[in-house]
C-alpha cells in the first residue's frame, strides 16, 4: 500500500508525460464508446429476464444466464434507479459502466508500470503502448462482464504478490477474490492459486497453529463457489459448471479430429504448439464460416497475436468490419512491428522461470504461476468445446498485472532501450490509426 500511496503523489504533484498516455488512453475508449452500440454477446437477456421475473435466471435459460451475478446485479441496481427497461438503455448502461470500469483499469497500469522506474521516454512509450492496446480497449468499449473481472484481478494479483501474515491482507486478497469469482468463472483460477499461497503462508509463520487457521480456507471456497452460482448450478444440474453450450470430444494430442463447430481446435499440437504468421499476413482477419477458413485460425497463439493487434481482426460484431482494404495493410504492418515485441515477452517469461528456479523469487514465482494458470485456463476451455471463438486473448487479461510485469521485465534487460521506445511508439501510432478508422466505420454505420 506504502508505494502505491507513493506512486499516486507523484502522479498527481508532477504532471509527467504518463498523464498524456493516460488521457489518450481515456479518450480513445470515450470515442469508441460513443459510436459504438453493438455487443459480442448478449448480456443485456439476462438482465430482461431478472427485471421480468424478480429472480435471476437459470444458467441453461439464456446463452449468457450461466455467467456469475455481480456484474448483472450492479446494472439491474442501476435500471431501478433509473427506470430504464429497453434494450438500448441495458446496453448504454452496461457501456457506461464499463467505460468508468476501463479507464480505472487505465489509471492502475500506469501506477504499475510507474513502479518499474524506466527512464522517462521508455516509460511514456510503454503506457502509451499499453493504453491504446486495441484488445483492451475493445473489452472496455463493449457490454460485457470482462472488464470489471479484469479491474478484481488487478487488485487479486497485488495483494497475492504481496501476500504476508498480516490478517488484513489476508482479509482483503479474500474479499477481491469473492466478487471476482462472482463476476467471472476464470477468477475460480484465482481462488486455487490465492489458496495454495495463503495455505503455505499459514503454514510458514503459525505452524503450531496451523490447523485452526486452515478452516477460513474452506469458508472462503464455499462462499466464492455460492457467489458465483457454482452450487446453485450443481443442485440443478449436477454440473457446477454447467453453461449453454455442447461440450465436444477432447482433442487427440497430433492426430487432427472433426467435431461438431467451426475449426477451432483440431488437435492439441495443431491448436496450441504453432504459429501460423504467413497465414495472418496472407488473411489478416478471422472468417466465421466452416470451410475456406485461415489456417491461423486454428491456432491459440496465432489467434492472440491477432486480437492483441488489431481492432478489425475478429470481426465481431459485424460493425466492426472495415470498409475498404486500407485496415488490412495497417494490420499487416503491425504483425510484423509486434515481432521483436513478442520476443521481448518471451524473454521477460525466461527470466521470470530462471528467477524462480535459480533465484528462488516469490515475486516472479507467483507471477509465473498466475500467468501460466491463466493461459492453461484458455487452452482447457477452447478444448473442451473446441469452436475457435472459445481462443480468447481477454480471458487471460485478469493476470493483467503479470503480463505487465513479464514485459517489463524481459524490457528491463534491453540493451537498445531508444529503439525499442521507437517500435512502441510505431505501435501506438499504428494503434491510433486503427482506431480512428473503427470509429469512423461506426460513426458511418450510424449515421
Amino acid at each position: 500500500m506504502k508505494s502505491i500511496r507513493v506512486n499516486l503523489k507523484s502522479l498527481l504533484f508532477q504532471g509527467n508525460l504518463f498523464w498524456v498516455a493516460f488521457t489518450l488512453g481515456a479518450l480513445n475508449r470515450l470515442a469508441l464508446f460513443l459510436v459504438s452500440r453493438r455487443t459480442t454477446d448478449d448480456y443485456i437477456e439476462p438482465i430482461q429476464r431478472w427485471i421480468e421475473t424478480g429472480n435471476f435466471p437459470n444458467a441453461l435459460d439464456c446463452l449468457e444466464c450461466f455467467q456469475p451475478p455481480l456484474f448483472f446485479s450492479i446494472i439491474k441496481s442501476l435500471t431501478s434507479v433509473f427506470n430504464l427497461s429497453t434494450r438500448v438503455e441495458l446496453l448504454i448502461t452496461i457501456q457506461v459502466v464499463n467505460l468508468i470500469i476501463g479507464i480505472s483499469v487505465l489509471f492502475v497500469m500506469l501506477l504499475i508500470i510507474q513502479k518499474f522506474k524506466f527512464n522517462s521516454l521508455l516509460g511514456f512509450s510503454l503506457m502509451l503502448f499499453a493504453s491504446l492496446n486495441p484488445e483492451l480497449i475493445s473489452v472496455n468499449v463493449l457490454g460485457t462482464n470482462d472488464n470489471l473481472g479484469i479491474l478484481l484481478g488487478l487488485g487479486i494479483s497485488y495483494f497475492l504478490i504481496n501476500l504476508n501474515a498480516r490478517k488484513t491482507n489476508i482479509y482483503v486478497l479474500c474479499i477481491f477474490i469473492i466478487l471476482g469469482v462472482a463476476t467471472k468463472g476464470n477468477h475460480l483460477v484465482f481462488l486455487g492459486i490465492s489458496s495454495l499461497f495463503i495455505l503455505a503462508s499459514i503454514i510458514k509463520h503459525n505452524s503450531y497453529k496451523s490447523i485452526k487457521k486452515i478452516a477460513p480456507l474452506f469458508l472462503l471456497w464455499f462462499i466464492s463457489l455460492f457467489a458465483g452460482g457454482f452450487v446453485k448450478k450443481y443442485n440443478q444440474y449436477g454440473d457446477a459448471f454447467a453453461i449453454p453450450r455442447e461440450k465436444q470430444p477432447l482433442p487427440s494430442i497430433f492426430e487432427k479430429t472433426s467435431f461438431n463447430g467451426r475449426p477451432g481446435v483440431e488437435s492439441f499440437a495443431s491448436a496450441f504448439g504453432t504459429f501460423h504468421f504467413k497465414s495472418l499476413i496472407e488473411e489478416p482477419f478471422n472468417h466465421y464460416e466452416s470451410v475456406d477458413y485461415p489456417t491461423h485460425r486454428t491456432s491459440m497463439f496465432t489467434q492472440f497475436y491477432g486480437q492483441f493487434s488489431n481492432y478489425f481482426f475478429e470481426r465481431h460484431p459485424n460493425s466492426w468490419t472495415p470498409a475498404n482494404e486500407f485496415p488490412n495493410q495497417i494490420a499487416r504492418i503491425n504483425y510484423f512491428v509486434h515481432l521483436p515485441l513478442v520476443l521481448i515477452f518471451l524473454f521477460g517469461l525466461f527470466l521470470l522461470i530462471k528467477e524462480s528456479i535459480i533465484s528462488h523469487s516469490l515475486e516472479s514465482t507467483k507471477h509465473l504461476i498466475i500467468l501460466l494458470s491463466f493461459v492453461s485456463f484458455v487452452i482447457v476451455f477452447s478444448s473442451m468445446y473446441r469452436d475457435f471463438t472459445y481462443m480468447k486473448l481477454h480471458y487471460t487479461f485478469p493476470a493483467l498485472y503479470s503480463l505487465i510485469y513479464t514485459f517489463s521485465k524481459g524490457l528491463s534487460t534491453v540493451r537498445y532501450k531508444n529503439i525499442v521506445s521507437g517500435i512502441l511508439l510505431v505501435v501506438s501510432l499504428l494503434y491510433i490509426i486503427d482506431s480512428y478508422l473503427l470509429v469512423e466505420v461506426l460513426y458511418n454505420l450510424n449515421s
